[in-house]
């Protein structure tokens, strides 16, 4: 809908002085195919990352506070000032008045933009059970009109350029090739991953490296969703016992994204966010699939994979699940990452 962002009062200036930023609507990152064969059929058009040039829109907004940070990126709340088409009619009243931010760390753009192809792939799951997501936008810092010296939601890192910890840092295999500094699992040679139509390969983000020198600002923009499942088990629920329902309800919702070759590969509880609906937004978040609301919806899909369910093997559709939903609200395995 969007083909540009502005994101008041995103950087600082040398002075320190915070200044507006402008991000354009960018192409995602498509993923191999995840197959066994040595030669499969070459996967749909749809497999491609979506076109931008459709987008015409503006979409205003003003940051309103950090919600979390993770391995690759770090969201905010921002408040939506105004939204509008091509024409410049008004549509602000069509979306929210708070969004989600998603912001890549400085070497991460490239996992953000993988994670973005994945919510266009999920289309058909957006507002049932994965968020709503209203566009990629990146752009460097030399296509700012004022030039900036940091980036807002960087300068609460004490390095932006690595994860917030150990445990988070994920590094490349080795014998994997020297793409990226942002390693993704479909850059080590394997049978299994097909890049059948080149659409990884031809991608601008396949050979992408941040420049110290002229950091690219990379943004997921999302709905804005509740409390992480983490959070609340924290606070109110007794050990390795979650609520009544949230088994169910997340078995559905993996189902849901099964359906469409997606498997997840970090399902645990700081990924699940609480849907909290307006009486509206809850009539559209009606599950097709399941005849029911979910009361969760799974984030983070930038170490997600992808099975072609039209033309890959029958061994490939059974194995991808991996997915064990007799580990939801065990600390041991539901706590960490677990595939």
């Amino acid at each position: 809908m969007f083909s540009t962002l502005i994101i008041q009062g995103c950087a600082l200036s040398a002075s320190q002085v915070p200044i507006t930023v402008s991000l354009k609507s960018t192409p995602s990152f498509p993923a191999c195919a995840y197959d066994y064969v040595e030669r499969p059929e070459p996967v749909p058009d749809s497999w491609a990352a979506r076109a931008v040039s459709p987008a015409k829109g503006t979409l205003e907004v003003s940051l309103l506070e950090r919600i979390s940070r993770g391995r690759i990126g770090i969201a905010y709340s921002a408040r939506v000032i105004s939204a509008t088409t091509d024409d410049g009619s008004n549509v602000t009243n069509t979306l929210p008045e708070a969004i989600c931010l998603k912001f890549a760390k400085l070497p991460y753009s490239r996992s953000l933009a993988r994670e973005a192809w994945f919510y266009e792939q999920l289309a058909d799951c957006q507002d049932i059970s994965v968020a709503h997501c209203y566009g990629f936008f990146s752009s460097t810092f030399s296509e700012q009109n004022d030039t900036p010296y940091s980036l807002q939601p960087w300068c609460a890192l004490e390095d932006p350029s690595s994860s917030d910890s150990e445990e988070e840092e994920e590094t490349k295999p080795p014998g994997s090739p020297a793409i990226s500094l942002d390693w993704l699992p479909d850059d080590e040679p394997c049978d299994e991953y097909k890049d059948t139509r080149n659409f990884k390969r031809d991608s601008p983000w396949n050979t992408w490296n941040f420049t110290p020198d002229n950091p690219t600002i990379s943004v997921l923009v999302l709905e804005l969703l509740g409390e992480r499942c983490s959070d609340q088990w924290e606070s109110f629920w007794p050990r390795d016992d979650p609520p009544d329902g949230l088994k169910e309800d997340t078995t559905a919702i993996m189902h849901d994204i099964s359906i469409y070759g997606v498997v997840h590969n970090d399902v645990t509880a700081f990924n699940l966010l609480q849907f909290t609906g307006s009486e509206v937004e809850t009539r559209q978040a009606h599950c097709p699939r399941h005849n029911v609301v979910h009361g969760w919806r799974i984030i983070d899909f930038d170490r997600s994979f992808r099975v072609d369910m039209e033309n890959g093997t029958a061994q490939a559709k059974e194995d991808p699940p991996r997915f064990n939903p007799s580990a939801i609200g065990r600390r041991s395995s539901f706590w960490g990452k677990y595939s």
